[in-house]
């Protein structure tokens, strides 16, 4: 085990991370429940509705169990394993499932670049905020994919190197300065705390700092942890192809749209539009963080190469291939279980009757980058939705029934009218994760 390895393991032991009180829940709302839910990874890659019961999960880096904790909560019938390389974190993680009552569940110490000893394979495999901190990341890659099913998908995420680059440094500062060197990490967050107070305001460590969370847990984690490296898109891509895995999608894709960076890309030059043109799924995200890098991980699915996506975004098909699909309101924003009283379907009720927009980051902000107000004609649509899946056909037959004339001319409508103004409602309902089209 190398020093770095050693230290990380030691750091973990006596702060096992993150520090969250035993008794509280996993899941506290809706979007905790979107995030955690297996629903959208594998219809991102299938295009379909999965039904969790009986899956394998792995969570590789588990830590104290919370988002373990979550993942059980949004997943029903699932039967997850947690490893990690700190046995204090460990005994905590099987602490907090016994809390609430979960024991067909286990966690064991072992480190990510040993899981082919567990002699087992999983469905989807969950590595949080561990992969940037492994000695070898292709290693640790490689080992995931040697226990992942056939048709399994991995979920990783890395530091974003622009986004995270003054942490970077401070970290560089403080193994130079040795403060993490031979000692607890009390101590460690003690001598760097005094370090930062003795500095002059007009310091960028010391400016930075006043803005900064200065509890234990935010100094170990980000400004004394060692084993922390930043990359890039490219970088990350690079990884995926060393180590034979297929890139799905970013877990968050809404927060890596492109064209939402510009005021109106129609207008740049010609130059620079037809790069965006012929710009593949990597050099996109990579120009976003080059433009602006406001995420602090990139988190993505990944998959075996020889199980293609079989995913097509709906805004790339025709109306011949719509009328194949069926349309179904996401079933993780239907489920009440965790916030009873946030209810989107009485949102919409409310809405519709009152012919006002509703505000949907009130209800579920995780797709949505920026302040959302869907308008009475999208809160009729997903209303309509909400009690069963609808092949495309019965639902353009109710947008008609519905908006049966047109809003300029007041003539009656084609059907092929009525499918084409019902398009960009369903798109954007499926890129905010509220339908799925199947």
């Amino acid at each position: 085990m190398s020093n770095v390895t050693e230290q990380v393991k030691k750091y973990f032991d006596e702060g096992p991370y993150p520090d969250i009180p035993l008794e509280m829940k996993g899941c506290r709302d809706l979007n905790d429940l979107y995030r955690w839910s297996l629903i959208t990874p594998f219809y991102r890659k299938y295009q379909k509705l999965i039904n969790t019961e009986g899956m394998k999960v792995l969570d590789v880096g588990c830590g104290s169990g919370f988002i373990a904790l979550r993942i059980v909560e949004a997943n029903a019938g699932i039967s997850l394993t947690g490893v990690d390389l700190s046995p204090k974190s460990v005994e905590v993680a099987q602490a907090r499932f016994e809390h609430h009552g979960y024991k067909e569940h286990k966690f064991m110490v072992m480190s990510a670049e040993d899981l082919p000893q567990l002699g087992e394979t999983y469905d989807y495999i969950n590595c949080h905020e561990t992969l940037y901190l492994l000695p070898d990341p292709l290693a640790g890659l490689k080992a995931m994919k040697a226990v992942l099913k056939p048709g399994g998908i991995i979920r990783a995420n890395v530091h974003n190197r622009y986004q995270r680059r003054e942490y970077l440094r401070m970290q560089e500062l403080f193994q130079f300065l040795g403060v993490t060197e031979d000692c607890s990490l009390k101590t460690s967050i003690e001598l760097t705390r005094s370090f930062i107070e003795c500095l002059k305001p007009f310091t960028s460590v010391r400016s930075f700092w006043e803005a900064s969370d200065k509890s234990d847990q935010y100094i170990t984690a980000n400004l004394i942890l060692q084993g922390d490296k930043g990359f890039t898109v490219p970088e990350t891509f690079a990884l995926l192809e060393q180590a034979d895995l297929e890139f799905i999608s970013t877990t968050n894709w809404q927060f890596w749209n492109l064209f939402q960076l510009f005021d109106d890309s129609k207008k740049l030059p010609e130059e620079f539009a037809l790069i965006l043109e012929s710009a593949t799924e990597p050099q996109m995200l990579h120009l976003y963080e080059l433009i602006h890098p406001a995420n602090r991980l990139f988190d993505f699915w990944c998959s075996h190469k020889d199980t293609p996506t079989t995913y097509s975004y709906p805004s790339l098909l025709s109306l011949e291939e719509w009328a194949t699909k069926t349309i179904q309101v996401n079933p993780v924003v239907q489920d009440l279980r965790f916030a009873p009283e946030i209810n989107l379907r009485e949102a919409l009720q409310i809405a519709i009757t009152k012919s006002t927009p509703l505000p949907l980051n009130q209800y579920f902000s995780a797709t949505s980058p920026e302040l959302i107000s869907m308008n009475v004609d999208t809160c009729v649509v997903l209303y309509q939705l909400w009690e069963k899946p609808l092949p495309f056909p019965q639902v353009v037959d109710i947008w008609l029934k519905l908006r049966p004339l047109d809003p300029l001319t007041l003539q009656p409508r084609s059907l092929e009218q009525v499918a084409q103004s019902l398009l960009p409602i369903l798109v954007m309902l499926e890129d905010r994760s509220l339908i799925l089209v199947t």
